[in-house]
Parts: structure tokens; C-alpha cells; sequence
């Protein structure tokens, strides 16, 4: 079951104020992470803030503190509890959740779609049962990931349920 989360105009200013950040310290590095195709930072930008949009999403459906990160990459995860977010604006045809072949096995991937303001979180996956041979495809030729379709994903309230447990379960008594 999918979770259907509406980005407040003030929450959408956070998100293109990180991806704004996120975009002047990748361009002074001269950093393009896109290895599989060419995109300008108009079109970057635009992937950030769906991104980013997608993060805030998925923290609200989750129940969970969002905190904007810049440049950490794999050392932390974009949500608390090795959550993952990956985020597309197609919402028909062919949605999958991409994971790829530097992506931890151990963190839980969540897949949202759409355009702010209104995104949907889809469903999850372990990294480690996300890597199977009938997920793994080369669409544009130039690097193999495991595209899971959303039929197989896990549903969203499980998820932040086994969230909201971990946490309590941390609270001090």
C-alpha cells in the first residue's frame, strides 16, 4: 500500500534550498554522478529537487525526522534507519526502484513518484533482496543495476512500523 504525502510550499523551499547546495559543492568539485548519461544543471537541478522533494516525502509518510544532508553520499543514509530514497517524476509505464552495484545491502530502499507538490511513496526493499538476477537490466548499455517494479516492492506502513518500534525501543524510560 502506497502513501500519498502533498509538499507544503515551505517544505518545497527546504528542498530546492538543499538541492541548491547540493548543486554549487558538486559543480565547484566538477561532479556529474550520472554515470549512465549526460545531463545539464538545469536538468540536475531539477533531479535534485525531485529527489530531495521525494527524501521529504518519505520522511513524512515514514513518520520520520528528515535532516537535508549535502555531499555525504554512502556514509550516511538519507533517512534514519539506513533508509534510501530514490525518486522519479514517472508515475506510468515502466516505475521501478533502481538499485545499484555500489549500493549497501544492508539499508532499505523506498521508491516515491510524481512532482511536488503531490508525491507518492510507493514501497520498499532490502538492498540485498533488491539484487536478484530477474531485477538485473542494462537499459542504456552503459551500467547494469537491478530495476525492481513496484508489484514487488513491500508496502509503506510496515515499514514505518518497524521504524516507529526501533525508535521507541531507543527512547530512554
Amino acid at each position: 500500500m502506497s502513501v500519498e504525502v502533498t509538499i507544503t510550499p515551505w517544505q518545497y523551499k527546504a528542498c530546492v534550498d538543499c538541492a541548491a547546495a547540493r548543486m554549487a559543492t558538486s559543480n565547484e568539485a566538477g561532479w556529474n554522478h550520472a554515470s549512465t548519461y549526460r545531463r545539464t544543471w538545469l536538468e540536475r537541478t531539477a533531479e535534485e529537487i525531485t529527489g530531495i522533494c521525494g527524501e521529504m516525502a518519505a520522511a513524512t509518510a515514514l513518520n520520520v525526522f528528515w535532516w537535508p544532508s549535502v555531499n555525504t553520499f554512502h556514509a550516511t543514509s538519507d533517512l534514519p534507519g539506513g533508509v534510501e530514497v530514490r525518486s522519479t517524476t514517472k508515475t506510468q509505464g515502466r516505475v521501478s526502484l533502481i538499485i545499484r552495484d555500489n549500493d549497501p545491502d544492508d539499508r532499505v530502499y523506498v521508491l516515491v513518484t510524481g512532482e511536488p507538490p503531490t508525491m507518492t511513496v510507493v514501497g520498499w526493499i532490502i538492498g540485498a533482496d533488491a539484487k536478484r538476477d530477474e531485477y538485473l537490466s542494462d537499459p542504456r548499455d552503459m551500467r547494469p543495476a537491478w530495476f525492481v517494479p513496484r508489484r514487488d516492492l513491500n508496502p509503506i506502513p510496515v515499514l514505518a512500523e518497524h521504524l516507529a518500534q526501533a525508535a521507541a525501543a531507543m527512547e530512554p524510560v
